[in-house]
């Protein structure tokens, strides 16, 4: 092709893709001057300076504006705080009001099309005075459009859903959250009960009706901070109590309201069973809400609330009162170590002579590194580490007896944060059989007994690993047993299991092999024997019951690895358990009556 033919073609494409686009702006451009020349209104909704909107058999909704974003309500209760949002899109929405269709210009019977007792009235000032006021009627046929009048003048169809914008309870156009602005988390807390039965003498004091109990406050540097109490004493707070009153606060929704009511005393608020006060974080003020009783009726399930500088009573879920504390110190934080574990990366256990080291590697991983020992069971160390974070006292200790038996502890248990900050959690008995004080990381002296004490009173032997064997079964090339007096010889051939010895024994059935090395992989122990004498004789692991060694590594070459089990006689104290040794631990140990029992099973089809 010429390169004349080549531009001329270009020429003429580009002057089709101009066409289009023109054809495109004038069809977009007339679909906007079709939707501009619907519109009922030129104003903006900015100017929109006073709403009321009336729902039939309702009373108005009215509110002016105080700003771009904010409103103020002024019937049917001033102190009912606007939902500004709403507000702001029903002024939206009727600012840009379209008139889909003019049905009639001047209709001399209002009745047939719903506008003789309207559904909905609007009614705005604007900002140069004018005032506006249009009706909305029933449905018409085809159930998309309604039938609406601007004053005296014609009668016209608006979109369904645009009616739905502008029809508002006063439920919609409410703020109904206690908290100005729930994203953002509370701060600061005070809850205090509040005596509702009659005037009563209680310890050597006069109680009257209305008359709080001492109030707990607790509050938090930020949302990220833990809560601390800070009276009617100082200590760290229980987090999880605090933080769940606190979230059911801030993200609490009225489902009902009962506005300007007549007389308190029907939603217990005269005198209200009790106080919250918080910091709103998102108003930057105090707020309180006093609780009522429970609304048991079965639409309105809740607790009847009433929040300070609103006259109405609000309904909100009653799961709030199974939030509150019982008591000044429910608050308070009764675990022994009240810091993150993962913040700690040293723990010494110190207990008369007995002194063990727990340390944290670099991937986050817990050992013991003193006393060594030949098997650390990382998992009985992971545990005491979960249960000194876990464990609560009973109640806390004021008296002097606790702090003078803390100043020489039994156990001392001393913690080395990431950042090199020391703390120390004691132990000591009380005077009580079984009880014992002790003293938290955070300073506060709680009481213990029974299991959780036993729990903390631990020795080197509770980090050691009782697991006896463990191998991988893929690499077990050859086995060697001993039962009942005859020897045994399997080797893996080709990947199965084949029969050396002795002469004329087959390996009947694969599976009892392999049910053989899941019965001794992985083998745990029950106990240590502390005291062996060096006589194998008298635990029958001179002449063992069953033994088992087993060649580890490739089929080719010398074996990589070899382990064995000897299993001897019977525990003569305790028949369940029989003696045992392995090449893969030093001394002898208990293991479960039960292993045999499934070794025999296994071992029923050798002949």
């Amino acid at each position: 092709m010429k390169l004349r033919q080549s531009l001329f073609l270009l020429v003429v494409l580009l002057v089709l893709v101009g066409l289009y686009a023109a054809l495109q702006y004038g069809r977009r451009h007339q679909a906007e001057q079709a939707e501009v020349s619907k519109q009922v209104f030129s104003f903006a909704p900015e100017n929109v300076q006073r709403l009321s909107i009336t729902r039939i058999g309702e009373t108005p909704a009215v509110a002016e504006r105080i700003s771009a974003e904010e409103w103020r309500i002024m019937e049917p209760n001033p102190t009912i705080v606007p939902f500004h949002l709403m507000w702001n899109r029903v002024a939206t929405h009727l600012a840009g009001l379209a008139n889909e269709h003019t049905v009639l210009e001047s209709p001399a019977d209002l009745a047939p099309y719903g506008l003789d007792t309207p559904a909905l009235e609007v009614d705005a000032a604007l900002a140069d005075g004018t005032g506006i006021h249009v009706r909305f009627g029933a449905l018409e046929p085809t159930g998309r459009y309604r039938y609406a009048r601007l004053d005296d003048g014609n009668m016209f169809l608006v979109r369904k859903d645009v009616f739905f914008e502008l029809d508002r309870a006063l439920n919609d156009l409410r703020h109904r959250y206690l908290v100005a602005n729930r994203e953002v988390p509370l701060a600061q807390l005070e809850f205090a009960w509040i005596w509702t039965d009659p005037p009563v003498d209680k310890d050597g004091r006069r109680i009257e009706t209305g008359q709080e109990a001492i109030a707990i406050k607790v509050e938090r540097a930020d949302a990220s901070a833990p809560w601390r109490v800070i009276s009617p004493y100082e200590a760290l707070a229980r987090h999880e109590k605090v933080e769940a009153l606190a979230s059911a606060l801030q993200f609490a929704l009225c489902k009902d309201f009962i506005d300007a009511p007549e007389n308190l005393s029907d939603y217990g608020l005269q005198p209200a069973r009790a106080r919250i006060t918080f910091k709103d974080a998102g108003a930057g003020e105090e707020r309180t809400v006093l609780l009522g009783k429970a609304d048991d009726s079965p639409d309105k399930a809740g607790l009847f609330v009433k929040l300070d500088g609103q006259d109405a009573v609000l309904v909100i879920d009653a799961p709030l009162l199974s939030l509150l504390p019982a008591s000044t110190t429910e608050w308070r934080d009764l675990r022994l170590l009240t810091g993150r574990v993962s913040d700690i990366k040293e723990l010494t256990y110190t207990r008369g002579d007995t002194r063990m080291v727990l340390a944290k590697d670099t991937e986050g991983g817990w050992h013991l590194t003193e006393p060594v020992l030949e098997a650390t069971n990382e998992f009985a160390v992971n545990a005491f580490l979960r249960f000194i974070k876990e464990v609560e006292g009973k109640d806390f200790v004021e008296d002097a007896a606790a702090q003078d038996r803390l100043k020489n502890p039994e156990v001392r248990i001393s913690l080395l944060s990431d950042n090199d900050a020391a703390s120390e959690i004691l132990l000591a008995p009380a005077d009580t059989a079984g009880a014992w004080y002790a003293r938290q990381d955070s300073g506060g002296i709680v009481s213990l007994d029974g299991v959780a004490v036993n729990m903390l009173l631990i020795s080197p032997d509770t980090f050691q690993s009782l697991e006896l064997l463990r191998f991988v079964k893929g690499g077990v090339r050859e086995l060697q047993l001993t039962f009942e007096g005859r020897e045994y010889r399997i080797a893996r051939r080709h990947d199965v299991w084949t029969a050396t010895a002795p002469e004329g024994f087959q390996v009947g059935n694969q599976a009892d092999v392999e049910t053989l090395l899941d019965t001794v992989c992985p083998l745990n122990a029950i106990s240590i024997i502390e005291d062996t004498g060096g006589d194998a004789a008298v635990f029958g692991l001179e002449t063992p019951v069953f033994s088992l060694t087993l060649f580890l590594g490739g089929a080719e070459g010398p074996p990589q690895e070899e382990l064995s089990l000897d299993i001897g006689a019977v525990c003569p104290d305790n028949s369940s358990e029989r003696f045992a040794r392995s090449s893969a631990r030093s001394g002898i140990f208990t293991i479960s009556q039960e292993v045999m029992d499934k070794i025999r099973e296994a071992l029923r089809g050798f002949k």
